[in-house]
């Protein structure tokens, strides 16, 4: 991020993810981790913002929302910040992001902890125990920054 505008937008996508400020530097190490490696960010909150929802849970048909805030099919940061205020917290997560090599994180708890990594392998893992825990199908998204292997698409 280069602009206010930017590390806004980031600092909305934070917030709305994680509700833990020690976690809001490592999801903002994964946004940049992903935009560097050019993989879509695919981050639920986004599409809630898209489709207006208000469920816990995101469809894949969600997923498939046509919107330029729907990080799932955007390339890149969505076109603006998804919520009206952005935490101190979060905005300054957006500006000094963790240094880690996640590129992954899926909520691990029922209080809303995450777990992070970098291998599709274990967020495979990661997203089987969340859907386990949370009781729903595979054909839910996980609440994590990616989906698939390589394009962030569900």
């Amino acid at each position: 991020a280069e602009t206010f505008y930017e590390y806004l937008t980031i600092g909305s996508m934070i917030d709305k993810e994680v509700f833990f400020d020690d976690e809001k530097p490592l999801v903002a190490s994964v946004i940049y981790n992903r935009l560097d490696q050019k993989m879509k960010l695919g981050i639920d909150a986004t599409v809630k913002y898209a489709t207006g929802s208000t469920d816990a849970r995101v469809t894949d048909s969600m997923t498939e929302t046509d919107s330029p805030y729907n990080t799932y099919q955007v390339d890149g940061l969505p076109i603006g910040s998804i919520c009206s205020g952005v935490s101190d917290s979060a905005f300054a997560a957006a500006q000094n992001p963790a240094k880690t090599d996640y590129i992954y994180y899926v909520l691990k708890d029922k209080e809303g902890h995450h777990t992070f990594s970098s291998d599709y392998q274990q967020f495979e893992k990661d997203k089987d125990a969340y859907l386990e825990l949370f009781g729903y199908s595979d054909n839910v998204s996980a609440d994590n920054a990616s989906a698939t292997e390589g394009d962030g698409d569900e």
